[in-house]
């Protein structure tokens, strides 16, 4: 439902930005733009598709490196997929990812986040202090039996 939801609020931005825009310019500009974007997009597609195929195989250290072709490729993608879609909005956001620091930073938030996910998955939630307990241990033993005294181990 919230995917739905998104994707109806940006077509009604990019109808927006068409009328205002579009009033601006005129119909022919606007068309030459909507036809340079998209060209754009093609070019761009062919020349990552001559670039040869992308392996999903590979580690997943390609994508966590912010100089590596792999996450950028994929950023250019996006950027060419959205520069296909006529509208002024998803083309402003497909030349920003056409810029080279844009597509570092966005790798190096990315790559933030996923740091993030992975240590909270791994050790659990992050917190402001530190808590140590400090037990006593006793070994289970048969329910037949009596309990033995405590053992000197402790856990640190």
């Amino acid at each position: 439902m919230k995917f739905l939801l998104a994707l109806l609020a940006v077509l009604l931005i990019e109808i927006a930005l068409f009328v205002v825009i579009g009033g601006y310019l005129g119909l022919w500009l606007t068309l030459a733009w909507v036809l340079l974007a998209g060209a754009l997009g093609l070019v761009l597609l062919k020349g990552i598709a001559m670039m040869g195929p992308v392996s999903m195989s590979r580690d997943m250290f390609e994508f966590r490196n912010a100089q590596s072709l792999m996450p950028h490729r994929v950023l250019v993608v996006i950027a060419a997929t959205l520069l296909l879609f006529p509208g002024f909005m998803t083309d402003f956001f497909g030349l920003l990812l056409l810029i080279q620091p844009v597509r570092r930073l966005i790798i190096r938030k990315i790559n933030r986040k996923f740091d993030d996910v992975m240590a909270t998955a791994t050790t659990g939630p992050k917190s402001r202090g530190s808590v140590i307990v400090d037990a006593e241990w006793v070994e289970a033993g048969d329910p037949g039996k009596p309990s033995q005294p405590p053992s000197d181990k402790t856990l640190h």
